[in-house]
């Protein structure tokens, strides 16, 4: 599913909600995802966080006691920046005003 067994734990740990925290970001040159879960992190192309999104969405009335759209959202959002679909600041506008 994923380019490394990094990538495929840090997934595979997302998905079955054993995570301790969350924190999705974009490298410094915006050139990939990066997902953190705590004890590690993994980083993602475009490609490769639309993909997680994707599994996310079609597994969180599943696994998950909480609502995570606003997860794949982000997740897709930050996909968007790395192929230049966004900008940095356009994402970060949307998310500060839905806080």
């Amino acid at each position: 599913m994923y380019e490394s067994e990094l990538q495929d734990g840090v997934s595979s740990s997302i998905i079955d909600g054993d995570v301790s925290s969350l924190n999705l970001s974009i490298t410094d040159n915006e050139f990939a995802v990066i997902i953190d879960i705590g004890e590690t992190d993994a980083v993602y192309t475009a490609d490769e966080a639309r993909e997680l999104a994707t599994s996310l969405k079609s597994i969180s009335d599943q696994r998950w006691d909480v609502e995570n759209d606003d997860i794949v959202e982000y997740l897709r959002d930050l996909a968007d920046v790395v192929d230049n679909e966004k900008s940095v600041d356009e994402v970060e506008e949307k998310w500060e005003s839905r806080e």
